[in-house]
């Protein structure tokens, strides 16, 4: 996983063998603590895969809008604010 800038969530991958173990839960909730003890105010961004859309909302991030595709990367942008 990697984040920009403390605030926007670049990259966060499980294996799909490893998926659905909280494993994804772990690495943002570590993500998440790390940005704001380095001065991040309580709002993150992400660029969400559509497979990974339910789980960022569970984590309470909301759509922006609707699907995009962008050079054939089709992806949601979401915005959480704690």
């Amino acid at each position: 996983m990697a984040t920009r800038d403390n605030q926007h969530l670049y990259h966060l991958f499980v294996a799909e063998s490893a998926q659905g173990q909280g494993l994804a839960s772990c690495l943002w909730q570590h993500a998440k603590a790390s940005c704001l003890a380095n001065g991040n105010c309580g709002e993150f961004t992400v660029n969400a895969s559509l497979n990974a859309k339910a789980i960022y909302q569970a984590w309470g991030f909301v759509a922006e809008q609707e699907r995009r595709e962008t050079k054939g990367i089709i992806d949601v942008p979401m915005r959480l604010v704690l």
